[in-house]
């Protein structure tokens, strides 16, 4: 892949080598450890093919947007240091069924999603670039999982972003992909207390859309969630009483979601 950077030893373990807003980071996925492996100029070939190049960008254009505190921190570590974990929800590029708002189906080409840069990686042949104009997208299906890209509330403050769909009808239950980070306490780590690298953790948080609403975050609570949707509590107690349901569950969490939706 052109995006790929040999620009570590070789070793025993398999590496693979990503890059982020113009930075280089390897990933050593036997033992999940990513470390910063270069800062690199050189960026990938891409393709200007007609019918592609309103749907992909190069990867160029997204570093340009900036780098968040997570990315700088990572970039300012010394050659390597080792953090464990991945910044990619799936390190493979799969394939995937893309939906546009005009209906338009693309079919033909490979997807991963960058957690760290909230953005779909994607590959055509041999070129990688980023997916381009969100806004535009209706659905993108990998396997069982459906992604959309929708405006959501964070910090009373409106953003967009990608979710991935648990439900859908009148309440849309949906997954934010963040990573949380850890820091490396090696002294505790000794006495299994504490992790003995810095790590990247991969974090689901939940939201829910209304119609062409912006999604709201929800907890994992009837209290919380009652809030939000605006049905009374007790109703919910009763669904999920009645289900047996424990909504810190995911599973139960969809259930209850599926029953509001059918009612």
């Amino acid at each position: 892949m052109t995006n790929e950077c040999l620009c570590y030893q070789p070793s025993l373990v398999l590496n693979k080598c990503y890059t982020f807003a113009g930075n280089s980071i390897t990933v050593l996925k036997q033992k999940l450890f990513i470390f910063i492996s270069c800062f690199i100029s050189i960026l990938p070939a891409f393709s200007q093919r007609s019918s592609l190049n309103t749907l992909i960008k190069p990867i160029e254009d997204s570093a340009s947007r900036g780098i968040n505190n997570l990315e700088r921190y990572l970039v300012s570590l010394p050659n390597g240091y080792l953090v464990e974990g991945t910044i990619y929800l799936d390190d493979a590029f799969k394939p995937g069924v893309l939906i546009r708002n005009d209906n338009s189906v693309q079919t033909t080409l490979l997807y991963r999603y960058n957690i760290l840069r909230s953005e779909f990686h994607v590959l055509d042949g041999q070129d990688t670039g980023v997916l381009n104009s969100p806004e535009s997208i209706k659905y993108l299906k990998l396997g069982i999982q459906t992604f959309i890209f929708a405006p959501y509330l964070e910090n009373d403050k409106q953003s967009d972003g990608y979710f991935q769909v648990l439900t859908e009808g009148k309440y849309r239950l949906l997954i934010k992909h963040t990573l949380t980070f850890d820091r490396a306490n090696p002294t505790c780590a000794l006495l299994q207390f504490a992790n003995e690298y810095d790590r990247l953790v991969p974090l689901k948080v939940y939201y829910v859309q209304q119609g062409v609403k912006p999604a709201e975050k929800i907890k994992n609570s009837l209290r919380n969630i009652s809030k939000v949707i605006n049905v009374s509590k007790d109703s919910l107690k009763e669904i999920s009483l009645k289900n047996s349901l424990n909504i810190r569950k995911e599973e139960d969490l969809i259930r209850l979601f599926n029953h509001l939706n059918r009612n």
